[in-house]
């Protein structure tokens, strides 16, 4: 569950995230990077 949200900062389930995440419905990955810039492509979330 997101707990809280600022620019550059998210709360989930009790962890902080100061990176850009994926969240799925059974867990988070914060440890991913886009393939292009600032879109998101479908090969990033497979």
């Amino acid at each position: 569950m997101i707990e809280s949200y600022v620019f550059g900062r998210m709360d989930v389930d009790g962890h902080t995230y100061t990176s850009d995440l994926i969240i799925f419905p059974d867990r988070v990955n914060d440890s991913w990077w886009r393939k292009s810039g600032h879109n998101l492509c479908l090969e990033d979330i497979e």
